[in-house]
């Protein structure tokens, strides 16, 4: 019996318990043909059912897998604001038929919702582990009520495995297989693969993702983009690794990742007196953004009438990197361009070239800097060009780290491109105890140093 349940066949019995039914009751479905017959078959005069099978047909009202991953977001109303009461409401509706508990109970567990301070909605899951204590988790990856659903019958599924000791049946498809159904991340296409591409997810190795790296270097690739290459194929064998396929976990990512290498071009004074003349019409707007609110490329681009308010943009949470929502002011230089473009334009979109939304800048800003004589300078150096002006004002650290949307303030310190010579020279000079009094480093006035013999030799006499 014991070796049949390890390799996933299980009794009546136990099946009527993964399913909550009584013993007669599976009997019945079976003669019935509500259990399809491809579940379970014959030994002798006892019948076995497959678990996998039997997982996949209880499951199957609900998505089997959920692999891509996106944080929630939170809700921002027109005047910039979270609305945590209504967005309880609004999701306690939409977990259960009973919106003052706001619980879902089910015969796997029980689903209920809870808001964060930033104002996120989280799920979390109560269930009974193997030994029937009552444990609670929280369904990290649930963005909405099916999501959740889905994490529920993972863990009751987990839980059953480890009661009857099943191993899991692991899942094969090699890389180009599970990109082109599960991931959409640009970094994946190309290079990556055409070397990974027809190789099992089990057959990536850290020598192969080595012989990768070894042939990007050769190539000319640089090596920031490498390593972005090497993260997005560590994300997709982690998200490969949820949905029970076969990866190889003995991976060293460290050996694989190279130092990166950060940048630090700003655009001068002088440059950007060069550089304004020769932007297209459309362009010029979204440089000055770019020079006064450090915002990304594609915030600028997504950026409509309905986040500025009361003289600020309000970056909602799904437009930004971090995913979290951002308040930028509208300083002096940029109010009076944001006055013309809302005179000129009838779109949503703030920046629009022919009265349509921009997706991209193309070619004009590289060939701009061109045109001004300006040489390795993107789009992105603006944002650091931000930083470090503001770092010049002798803002604090923190306040630009808000300004820019990072999460840490290590990823700050390399945007500000900026060394503070004069406040260093003051600083140092701050030590001296007595400016008028000169003394040279062992505490000696310079009128007693002529006293001091000359050393040329040490010798033990």
């Amino acid at each position: 019996m014991a070796t049949e349940i390890r390799k996933g066949l299980l009794t009546v019995e136990q099946v009527a318990e993964y399913l909550h039914y009584h013993e007669q009751t599976v009997y019945k479905k079976m003669k019935t043909g509500e259990i399809p017959k491809q579940l379970y078959f014959r030994i002798g005069r006892d019948i076995r059912f497959d678990f996998e099978a039997l997982s996949a047909w209880h499951r199957q009202d609900i998505q089997p897998e959920i692999i891509n991953y996106q944080a929630p977001i939170n809700v921002v109303r027109d005047n910039g604001k979270i609305s945590k009461r209504e967005e309880l409401k609004k999701m306690r509706k939409a977990v259960s038929s009973k919106p003052m508990k706001g619980r879902l109970n089910t015969e796997e567990g029980t689903i209920f919702t809870r808001v964060t301070k930033q104002g996120v909605v989280r799920y979390y899951a109560q269930y009974y582990d193997k030994d029937r204590k009552l444990n609670e988790k929280v369904l990290r990856y649930a963005k909405n009520l099916n999501e959740a659903k889905v994490a529920l019958s993972d863990i009751y599924d987990e839980q059953f495995r480890r009661k009857y000791n099943i191993a899991p049946k692991k899942r094969t498809a090699t890389l180009g297989e599970f990109v082109a159904e599960h991931v959409t991340d640009q970094r994946l296409r190309g290079h990556m693969l055409d070397f990974f591409g027809k190789k099992s997810l089990d057959e990536i190795t850290e020598l192969e993702v080595l012989d990768y790296v070894k042939k990007r270097e050769e190539s000319g690739a640089k090596t920031n983009t490498i390593n972005n290459e090497i993260i997005a194929l560590r994300k997709t064998l982690y998200l490969a690794k949820r949905g029970r396929y076969e990866i190889d976990d003995l991976i060293k990512w460290g050996n694989c990742i190279k130092k990166q290498e950060f940048r630090e071009r700003i655009l001068s004074a002088e440059e950007k007196q060069r550089l304004m003349p020769e932007l297209a019409d459309h362009l010029k707007p979204i440089v000055v953004c770019a020079l006064n609110t450090g915002m990304r490329k594609g915030e600028i681009l997504s950026l409509k009438w309905k986040n500025i308010v009361d003289g600020e943009i309000v970056l909602e949470a799904q437009n930004t990197k971090t995913k979290k929502l951002r308040r930028i002011p509208i300083n002096d230089n940029l109010l009076p361009v944001f006055e013309i473009l809302r005179n000129r334009n009838g779109s949503d979109f703030v920046f629009t070239y022919g009265g349509k939304e921009m997706k991209d800048i193309g070619n004009g800003f590289s060939k701009a800097c061109k045109r001004a004589k300006i040489d390795d300078l993107t789009f992105h150096d603006l944002r650091h060009t931000f930083a470090t002006n503001l770092a010049k004002k002798g803002i604090h650290i923190e306040t630009i780290q808000a300004a820019l949307g990072h999460a840490s303030i290590t990823t700050t310190m390399r945007y500000i491109n900026y060394q503070p010579i004069d406040e260093l020279r003051a600083a140092v000079d701050s030590l001296v105890e007595n400016p008028s009094e000169k003394r040279n480093h062992l505490g000696i006035k310079k009128s007693d140093q002529f006293r001091i013999p000359l050393v040329t030799s040490v010798g033990i006499q």
